[in-house]
């Protein structure tokens, strides 16, 4: 029998095909493992009520629905022994697969399905393809299992995704899919590579308790809203390089085993990586931070653990300007419990009816009172975290203390040439006063010093404003000095 008269395709396709499961799979076992079927058009036909139902039904040889319609398909417990193919095949309506096993490879490219489809406890043997395909409605590939390599290049999911418990035995490859709605691969195990770069994540994403066992790649992907891989696990290498998180991105409680590279990746909202595990080198060159408007709760904390894995990662720059935000955030968002004044704000609100009546006068003074002392105490706790921001820029400017340092130096020799008692007293003699109590440690300070202040006030001359004037400029000296060596460690590590 010649290849030509072993395809059945057409009306004797679609005949056998309304005869039902039964007859089909007495057919299929008995010579179908021969002969090529194919379907075309609509199933059912425009003029014909019903769905598309090959539920249980078995394709023991190769089967194309490519281009075909298929209204309300039922594939539920069907077998597909040989090739399968449903490229560009529009599927009207519900789709279910619902616990099909497809022993061979099997396309799906170009497929458009049109409403909720889904695949759940689906068996892929061999090699499968969904490259370009878009799903308008909910897709749903929970315990779906994908023994060969898979592939979503360029997909399009519009609605919610589900991939929970998914098993993928070989390579997955969502390069440049699209996701429009929320998506999870919770608890879902990547065998081989998982690939997912330039992936476009445009809603919710839930990356959680997944196991990544070989390389793991998102370079690229866009991430357009939250997203978490909490509690999941990468064995192999995890690149996110230049990815893009545009809203709060959490990696709590997960584990890498092999190196991380963050590098280059921008992040909009500061990253969650509390409570991570770090097996290998992280880098993180060229990442960056937006500086938020308003930092949020436990964004101070969160920038504590980037500060640490910057340290790791020997990238000191990085750990500078973690540790500058962090002190930041910290002025908002870690205020001690007995500071807060929110609480007292809205028993202002609750009371104001009676606020200015005579018999509660007490109780409003005491209220006030209390507002303004939370205010002040927190103004003060929080005074030598702006002067360090100012002075020295958190550690990271010379200039900056070199700059109080020098004002410091002129200010005080006009105090001093101001407060002098000898006449013709001179600046000079006060500039070089000045300088002798703001660097006492050099070797001129002490002879010229004393010269110079016999010049200003003459012999044994005591005063307490000039002590106390002299003491405020040797402390600042002090403080100015110790911020230029911080900056020059921090600059070089030494």
């Amino acid at each position: 029998m010649s290849r030509k008269q072993r395809l059945l395709a057409g009306d004797d396709a679609y005949a056998l095909w309304k005869r039902g499961a039964v007859e089909w799979n007495r057919w299929a076992r008995q010579e179908g493992k021969d002969w090529e079927v194919l379907f075309e058009g609509n199933i059912p036909k425009k003029e014909e009520e019903g769905s598309a139902n090959f539920e249980n039904f078995v394709f023991t040889g190769k089967v194309n629905f490519a281009n075909a319609t298929l209204l309300n398909a039922r594939f539920k417990n069907a077998t597909f022994q040989g090739e399968a193919r449903f490229n560009g095949v529009q599927f009207k309506s519900e789709t279910d697969f619902a616990n099909a096993q497809f022993i061979q490879p099997v396309s799906f490219q170009h497929s458009r399905f049109e409403g909720k489809v889904y695949f759940p406890q689906t068996k892929f043997k061999k090699v499968c393809t969904f490259a370009q395909a878009q799903f308008k409605e909910d897709a749903n590939f929970k315990q779906t299992i994908f023994s060969g390599e898979a592939t979503f290049h360029k997909s399009k999911f519009c609605h919610y995704a589900s991939f929970i418990e998914v098993l993928f035995w070989r390579e997955v490859n969502f390069q440049d899919a699209e996701f429009f709605k929320n998506c999870r691969f919770e608890s879902t195990t990547f065998h081989k590579s998982a690939n997912f770069p330039g992936t476009v994540f445009r809603a919710g994403s839930q990356l959680v308790d997944c196991d990544f066992e070989g390389i793991t790649s998102l370079g690229h992907a866009q991430f357009h809203a939250d997203t978490s891989f909490e509690l999941s696990t990468f064995e192999m290498l995890a690149s996110f390089y230049a990815a893009r998180f545009e809203r709060q991105a959490t990696f709590r409680h997960s584990k890498f085993n092999g190196s991380l590279d963050i590098s280059r990746a921008k992040f909009l909202c500061i990253p969650d990586f509390r409570q991570t595990a770090l097996g290998h080198h992280v880098t993180l060159r060229g990442a960056t931070i937006e500086r938020p408007i308003e930092f949020a709760d436990e964004d101070a904390d969160r920038l504590r653990r980037l500060k640490e894995m910057a340290t790791q990662s020997k990238d000191h720059e990085l750990e500078q300007e973690f540790f500058a935000q962090e002190m930041k955030a910290a002025r908002s968002t870690e205020i001690p419990e007995h500071l807060h004044t929110q609480p007292l704000m809205k028993l202002r609100t609750a009371i104001r009816p009676i606020f200015n009546s005579k018999q509660f006068g007490k109780v409003r003074l005491h209220l006030i009172g209390e507002l303004q002392r939370r205010r002040l105490v927190r103004l003060l706790r929080l005074m030598p975290n702006y002067v360090y921001e100012v002075f020295s820029n958190f550690g990271r400017s010379i200039s900056r203390p070199l700059i109080g340092l020098l004002a410091t130096l002129l200010a005080f020799s006009g105090v001093f040439q101001l407060l002098a008692i000898k006449e013709g007293a001179s600046w000079s003699s006060a500039f070089v006063y000045s300088a002798s109590l703001l660097l006492p440690f050099f070797g001129f300070a002490r002879n010229e010093g004393r010269l110079a202040r016999e010049a200003l006030f003459g012999e044994d001359y005591h005063s307490a404003v000039l002590s106390l004037t002299g003491f405020t400029e040797g402390t600042l000296g002090l403080v100015f000095v110790f911020l230029i060596g911080l900056a020059l460690r921090n600059r070089f590590r030494i």
